[in-house]
């Protein structure tokens, strides 16, 4: 018996290193490959060398490094008092900079969420799914908690006197919600990881967390990949409590009379009870975003795991508590499906997508949403049929590439979803209510510092995973015990990218694992930082120990040389690099468009009959020179419709551009692309103008509007019609683009001295922090590093 329970424990030891090294195989990949995978900054990859471009990603990720090491050495000197000031100014700084990009800028819905908004808002006002979205829900029925959280939202609103137009803003306060509570959920996960941290630790974490710029450009991301976040996060945080417990029940406790049977049967129900609300986390944020059930599926392999180790002290209790987690969640999930299906109403046996059409999708490059594969499967009536086509047309994609064809899509959809530290926002995000500002350095074409800084702050991530997976496999080959709540995060990392090389694909589809990312990669620096690699052993609160501090004492000098002269490297190179490339930057003309408002959703056109004038309402407070608009033509090349086109000043009644559309000779779909003089807005209330001027009555032009109940994407101005003197308000919005079209260089001879300078001199304080930090160790000054 002894013989097997060695055999079990030897077998869970060494498939936890295989898969933690395998995990550390394909991140140290993507790491590596990382540096040169932020082609979002198109300035940059189209004026640098591939080397360059490699180093300026170094650079990024030095700076992190650097930030994490200065704060750290600043932090440890503050008391408690004035680190609790600090911790609170750098909240209020951070929701400070989310309350501009929520109230200002003001990024509007695309797609999914658009329609799910105008599928909720029709079911939270008239008790069934608008008749605009009702396709989208009856293809993709998983979205029904979506719908449910927005209808709920949507009543909310209503009470409080919100109209349609600023719902956004009450669905981004509740995603800004979402969010924080999933970054500051970080804090105590790492605390059950490493207990014991010490005041400054724990602030330095949260800056560190703070640093990150989705936190603040994903406010307006409100979508499922967002919204699971803080379940997904309180689930681990349960799971990592509940671990730990088995695991210090293992060991000696250190309080008197835990013995007793009272306090026993305290521990048990607390346990329990942890285990009803963790399972209850999962199944809803199943229902939300299914991926979720990757950390159940790590939870439970963990489990195994332990109860194979041995690190439980009653295994009956241990496999009782998994049991009652998973019943847990599947109730609350087939609970909730049921009541989805019941009060969203629509039968979607036959309309519903199958699992594997994601499955198909995902087999074309590069792994992601295709338009042709969704109508392929739509154009099926039954869901048996759609099941045989979708296996099909798998098969035959399948039989059209060899292996190399597929491990290029794998190596592609891998690098896409976890490569990148832009998690989708310079597509999802990039068009916004507001476009002065910041919002050109940011979202527009002038983003490549804020593309970068994404990327650093990923790769600064990625090293930190990296650390700990190292850490881990060096204790696990050293016959040193398995840490699982280490190993609980890198196996659902792992899942979640063994998951996505099936699925279809996104950058976008990381965002649910960005801060189980965050905790991995803190946890490998604070681990790296107390050097447990130097033979030496870990005392109560972590730290080494006097026979560790000093074996370690040569490879400490080695650092803390390293450092100033990386610092002072990266301001050298910033240096040389801003003089090199000044005429690039600064005189280099280029064409350049800045838009100025822009609406691109479209689900239908909206013929605009004789005596019927269509206005859309503007707010441009841009220069701007150029206009775009779409129409569909039916009767095509013979139509004999003729219409005028117009943009009045609203206060003055000014027409600042004027042309005639000929519908005949042009295709059914058809575009108007028009330049004109430059226009300096004095007052920004415009009006855009369609009305028919001559042609037979049923020769109409129909132009491309959205139009979804309860949802306005362009909600700085209303769409309305203007028929025998009545106005008609209308919730949809014209399908447009305002814009200013230029050349010039890409940034200012003083903006761009600015900037440099600016960098040179952080990396040379970086540098002269770290030197001084140097001599004042060599000189008998109190060690902080």
């Amino acid at each position: 018996m002894g013989k097997i329970r060695e055999l079990g424990k030897g077998t869970v030891k060494g498939t936890a290193i295989f898969v933690m090294a395998f995990l550390f195989a394909v991140f140290f990949y993507l790491f590596c490959s990382g540096f040169f995978n932020y082609r979002d900054a198109a300035f940059l990859y189209s004026t640098e060398s591939f080397p360059v471009i490699g180093l300026l990603c170094v650079t990024a990720v030095l700076f992190f490094l650097l930030l994490y090491k200065i704060t750290g050495d600043i932090l440890r000197r503050c008391k408690k008092e004035a680190l609790k000031i600090i911790c609170l100014c750098l909240v209020v700084i951070a929701l400070a900079v989310q309350f501009y990009f929520l109230f200002y800028v003001r990024s509007y819905y695309k797609w999914d969420s658009g329609f799910v908004i105008g599928a909720a808002a029709s079911l939270a006002e008239k008790g069934e799914v608008a008749e605009e979205a009702f396709y989208y829900m009856s293809v993709y029925p998983n979205q029904n908690t979506f719908v449910l959280i927005t209808a709920a939202l949507v009543k909310i609103g209503n009470l409080l006197g919100i109209n349609a137009a600023d719902r956004s803003l009450l669905f981004n306060l509740f995603n800004t919600f979402c969010l924080d509570l999933s970054v500051f959920l970080v804090i105590p996960i790492i605390k059950k990881i490493r207990p014991g941290l010490a005041g400054w630790e724990l602030s330095r974490i949260l800056f560190i967390l703070l640093c990150n710029p989705f936190l603040y450009v994903g406010v307006s991301y409100y979508y499922t990949i967002t919204l699971s976040l803080p379940l997904s996060q309180g689930f681990l945080y349960l799971m990592l409590s509940i671990f730990g417990k088995e695991l210090s029940l293992k060991g000696e406790r250190e309080k008197e009379g835990m013995e007793s049977g009272k306090v026993k049967k305290y521990d048990r129900k607390r346990q329990i009870l942890k285990m009803i609300l963790a399972g209850v986390l999962l199944g809803a944020g199943y229902e939300l975003r299914a991926t979720a059930v990757i950390f159940g599926i790590g939870t439970l392999f963990t489990g195994v795991f332990m109860l194979t180790e041995g690190k439980c002290k009653k295994r009956g209790s241990f496999v009782l508590v998994l049991c009652i987690m998973t019943a847990a969640a599947v109730l609350t999930a087939s609970s909730l499906s049921s009541f989805q299906k019941n009060y969203v109403g629509i039968d979607t046996k036959d309309t519903a997508f199958p699992a594997s059409h994601w499955v198909m999708m995902s087999l074309t490059m590069p792994g992601s949403h295709n338009g042709e594969d969704e109508a392929y499967t739509a154009s099926f009536p039954t869901g048996e049929q759609k099941e045989e086509a979708v296996k099909a047309r798998i098969k035959e994609k399948l039989s059209a590439m060899d292996l190399k064809d597929y491990l290029l899509l794998i190596k592609t959809k891998v690098k896409n979803t976890f490569g990148t530290g832009m998690n989708g926002y310079t597509t999802f995000l990039a068009d916004a209510l507001r476009t002065d500002g910041i919002y050109e350095w940011v979202f527009g074409s002038r983003r490549d510092a804020a593309v970068l800084w994404h990327q650093g702050y990923h790769l600064f991530m990625m090293l930190g995973i990296l650390l700990a997976l190292g850490r881990f496999i060096y204790g696990a080959v050293r016959e040193k015990e398995i840490e699982f709540p280490i190993f609980l995060q890198a196996l659902i990392l792992l899942g979640a990218v063994l998951f996505y090389v099936l699925w279809e694909a996104s950058e976008q589809y990381s965002v649910p694992f960005m801060m189980l990312m965050c905790s991995l990669g803190l946890t490998g620096y604070l681990d790296a930082e107390r050097h447990p690699g130097a033979e030496g052993q870990l005392n109560a609160e972590g730290y080494l120990d006097a026979e560790g501090q000093n074996k370690e004492k040569d490879a400490s000098k080695m650092r803390r040389m390293l450092w100033p002269i990386l610092s002072f490297g990266a301001a050298a190179f910033i240096l040389i690099l801003g003089i090199c490339r000044y005429g690039t930057v600064t005189e280099a003309v280029r064409p350049w468009s800045h838009p100025a408002a822009v609406q691109i959703l479209a689900n239908r056109s909206y013929p605009v009959d004789d005596g019927v004038k269509l206005v859309q309402r503007l707010k441009l407070s841009e220069p701007f020179n150029h206009l775009v608009i779409q129409w569909r033509n039916p009767a095509k090349e013979d139509s004999t419709a003729v219409y005028r086109l117009c943009l009045i000043e609203e206060s003055s009644g000014k027409i600042v551009f004027e042309e005639e559309i000929r519908a005949a000779g042009t295709p059914y779909n058809g575009a108007g692309i028009y330049d004109f003089e430059e226009v300096i807005p004095k007052d920004p209330a415009y009006e855009l103008c369609v009305e028919k001027t001559g042609g037979d009555p049923e020769d109409d032009l129909e132009f491309v509007i959205y139009d979804m109940y309860g949802y306005q994407p362009y909600s700085a101005g209303n769409l309305y019609l203007k028929e025998n003197g009545e106005i008609k308000k209308m919730t949809a919005s014209l399908l447009f683009s305002v814009s200013r079209e230029y050349e010039g260089s890409y940034m200012g001879k003083i903006k761009y001295v600015f900037f440099v300078s600016l960098l040179f001199l952080i990396f040379l304080f970086m540098g002269f922090w770290c030197k001084l930090k140097m001599v004042w160790s060599y000189r008998g000054g109190k060690r902080d590093d």
